[in-house]
C-alpha cells in the first residue's frame, strides 16, 4: 500500500522528468552564403543583413525540431578555430598542418582526399598549411570588436525568435585545441605556448559569458590530440599534456562560473577509420577535472558507442551533467527514436536522468561547406533525437513507479555439491570450478525469474553464520545450542525433529552443540583471505552474467546474531 501523499509525490517526480536536447554547434551554412563565409569571394555590402536573416532562420529551424539549447550554427565562421586565431596577434608564419595517425596508415582510403584542404592534413598527396605562432600572443582590440559583433548578431537573432539567452550557447576553442592546429614557431615549449593561448583566450571566454550566453569550450585536443599532434609520443606523454591543457583552460575560465559553461570532447569529425583513437577510459579522469558543468562527448559512432561502460567504473562528480552524443554526424542514416532512447538510458542508469542532456556526436559542418549530411537530413536527425528523449523520459518514469524485487539470501544448493558444502566429504580438486559454475547458473535462474537484486544464494556456505565465525579466532570451546520456546512447548511436534541438527536445539531428544567463545576475538588474515575468495567468486560470476555489482547483495551476520548462536564462555558479560 502506498499512501496518497507518497503516490502524489511519485507522480510529480515522474512529470518533472525531462531530458533536454542540444547539439555540438556547427550546422550547414546556406549555400548562397558559402563563398563569402569561406572567403572565396568578397562579401557584398548587404552580407551582414543576409547573415542576420540566415541566423534567425537557423534558430527557427532548431526550435521547430524541438531542440532546447540552441546556437547560430556557427554560420559566420569558416571553421571553429580560425575565427578565434584571427582575433589574436602573433600568428604571422605558416607550418604544415598535423596529420592523423589513422589516415596516415590507411593510405588507400586517405588518398581519396587528394586536393581536400582543411585544418588537418588528410592525405600526404595534398600539402596543407596552417598559420603558426611567430611571436608573443595577444587578443587584440580589433579581435574583441569582431567577437562582439558576432555576439551581438547571435543575441539579437535569438531575441527576435523569443529565445532566452541562457538557452543559447556560443562556442570557442580551448587553448589546447588552438595549439593542436596551429603549431608553435616561437615559444619552443608546449606548456608555455598553451599558457600564452590561455591568457589571450580568457578575454574571449569572459566576453561571451558577460553577454549572457552559455559558453561552450571546444576541446578535441583532449581526445583527438592523441592521434594527431601527439601521435608519435607515448600515452603517458599525451596524458601529461592533456592535464596541462585542462589546467590552463580552468585558469582561463577563472571568472566564468562552471554552471555557465559547457565543453565538447571528441576524436575529430573528419572522415576516417579512427582506429587509433585513444580510449575514453584513458582520458576520462583528466577530462572530469575540467571546470565546465556540462560535458559533451562522442558516444554513438562505431568507435565509441561502447564506451558508456566506462561510466560504470568512475565516480561521477556531483553537479556534473553528461551530454552524450546520440546522433552520428557523419552518416545520413536517421537514428530511430527508440535507439536514441536506449543510448540515453545507458547514461541515465549511471548518472541519473537529471544529469543527462541528449546531444550530437560532433558538429554537422565543422568547416563551412564540409558536410557529410545534407541539411534536410540534419534537421530530421535532430527531430528524431527529440522524439528519442521523450521515449527515454517515459522509460525513466516507468522505473520510478516500478516496485523492485529481491529475496533474503539463501537458495537451494545443488544436490551434487551438498556433501562438500556441509563438510560430509572432502571437496574434490575441481570443487571451486564447480562452485563457480553453479553460482553463474544460480544468477541466471534469478534473472530468468525477473529478480532485480540478486546474490549467489549463499551456495558455498554451510549456513549463514558459521562461515563468518570460522573466519575469527577465539571460538575453541563448545556449548549447547540455544532452543526455541515454541518448540520446547509443543513437544509432540518438535519430537518429530529428532536427529536433526542445525544452529538451534530443535528437540530435547537430540543434543546440538555449537562453537562457543573461549578467548579474545579477532578476524584473522586467513579468514579475510577466505572472505575475499568468496567475494571474487560472486563478483566474477555476476559480471559473467552481465549483472552490475550494485544489483548484487552479499550477506553477513550481525554481531548480535553471532552472539545469539555462539554462546560466550569467556567474557561472561553479554
Amino acid at each position: 500500500f502506498i499512501s496518497s501523499t507518497r503516490r502524489s509525490a511519485a507522480v510529480v517526480a515522474a512529470m518533472a522528468i525531462r531530458i533536454a536536447t542540444t547539439h555540438v554547434g556547427s550546422l550547414p551554412r546556406p549555400a548562397e552564403l558559402l563563398p563569402y563565409i569561406r572567403g572565396d569571394k568578397p562579401a557584398p555590402a548587404d552580407f551582414p543583413e543576409k547573415l542576420k536573416v540566415a541566423t534567425e532562420d537557423v534558430f527557427a529551424r532548431q526550435l521547430d525540431a524541438g531542440i532546447d539549447f540552441v546556437n547560430d550554427g556557427e554560420l559566420g565562421r569558416r571553421d571553429y578555430v580560425t575565427a578565434a586565431r584571427n582575433r589574436m596577434s602573433g600568428f604571422e608564419s605558416e607550418k604544415a598542418a598535423t596529420g592523423a595517425a589513422d589516415l596516415e596508415e590507411m593510405k588507400e582510403y586517405s588518398d581519396k582526399f587528394e586536393g581536400r584542404k582543411g585544418l588537418l592534413t588528410l592525405t600526404r598527396k595534398t600539402e596543407v598549411k596552417n598559420a603558426a605562432c611567430s611571436g608573443p600572443i595577444a587578443y587584440t582590440d580589433e579581435g574583441l570588436a569582431d567577437l562582439q559583433a558576432e555576439i551581438d548578431r547571435v543575441s539579437a537573432s535569438a531575441k527576435a525568435k523569443g529565445i532566452p539567452l541562457e538557452k543559447v550557447f556560443f562556442s570557442s576553442p580551448s587553448p589546447g585545441t588552438l595549439a593542436n592546429f596551429f603549431e608553435d614557431d616561437y615559444f619552443n615549449d608546449h606548456t608555455k605556448y598553451v599558457e600564452a593561448l590561455g591568457k589571450a583566450m580568457q578575454r574571449e571566454y569572459e566576453a561571451i559569458y558577460k553577454a549572457g550566453l552559455m559558453l561552450q569550450v571546444d576541446c578535441p585536443d583532449l581526445a583527438m590530440g592523441r592521434h594527431t599532434k601527439f601521435k608519435d609520443g607515448s600515452l603517458a606523454d599525451f596524458q601529461a599534456a592533456a592535464a596541462v591543457h585542462v589546467r590552463v583552460m580552468n585558469e582561463a575560465l577563472a571568472n566564468v562560473p562552471g554552471d555557465c559553461t559547457r565543453m565538447h570532447v571528441c576524436w575529430g569529425n573528419y572522415p576516417g577509420p579512427h582506429h587509433h583513437d585513444v580510449p575514453l577510459a584513458d582520458i576520462i579522469e583528466i577530462v572530469l577535472k575540467s571546470k565546465p558543468k556540462y560535458l559533451s562527448i562522442e558516444a554513438c559512432n562505431p568507435g565509441h558507442a561502447h564506451e558508456w561502460e566506462v561510466f560504470e567504473n568512475i565516480k561521477w562528480p556531483a553537479g556534473k551533467v553528461i551530454m552524450p552524443g546520440v546522433l552520428d554526424t557523419t552518416t545520413s542514416h536517421i537514428e530511430h527514436p527508440k535507439l536514441i532512447a536506449q543510448r540515453l538510458m545507458n547514461y541515465v542508469r549511471f548518472v541519473g536522468a537529471s544529469n543527462v542532456i541528449a546531444c550530437t556526436d560532433c558538429g554537422f559542418s565543422t568547416a563551412a561547406g564540409a558536410m557529410n549530411v545534407p541539411t534536410e537530413i540534419v534537421y530530421a536527425k535532430l527531430q528524431s533525437m527529440v522524439k528519442g528523449a521523450r521515449i527515454a523520459e517515459e522509460m525513466v518514469a516507468k522505473d520510478l513507479f516500478r516496485i523492485a524485487t529481491t529475496h533474503v539470501g539463501s537458495l537451494p544448493r545443488p544436490a551434487e555439491l551438498l556433501p562438500y558444502i556441509r563438510g560430509d566429504q572432502p571437496a574434490p580438486a575441481d570443487f571451486q570450478q564447480k562452485l563457480a559454475s553453479a553460482t553463474e547458473e544460480l544468477f541466471a535462474k534469478q534473472l530468468d525469474a525477473g529478480i532485480d537484486f540478486v546474490n549467489d544464494g549463499e551456495l558455498g556456505r554451510r549456513d549463514y553464520v558459521t562461515a563468518a565465525r570460522n573466519r575469527m579466532d577465539g571460538f575453541d570451546s563448545e556449548k549447547a545450542a540455544t532452543g526455541a520456546a515454541d518448540l520446547e512447548e509443543m513437544k509432540e511436534f518438535s519430537d518429530k525433529l529428532e536427529g536433526r541438527k542445525g544452529l538451534l536445539t530443535l528437540t530435547k531428544k537430540t543434543e546440538v552443540k555449537n562453537a562457543a567463545c573461549s578467548g579474545p576475538i579477532t578476524y584473522t588474515d586467513a579468514g579475510l583471505k577466505d572472505l575475499q575468495e568468496e567475494i571474487e567468486r560472486v563478483c566474477s560470476s555476476a559480471k559473467a552474467k552481465g549483472i552490475p555489482l550494485e544489483k548484487v547483495f552479499f550477506s553477513s551476520p550481525s554481531p548480535g546474531t553471532l552472539a545469539n548462536f555462539f554462546q560466550d564462555d569467556y567474557f561472561n558479560d553479554h
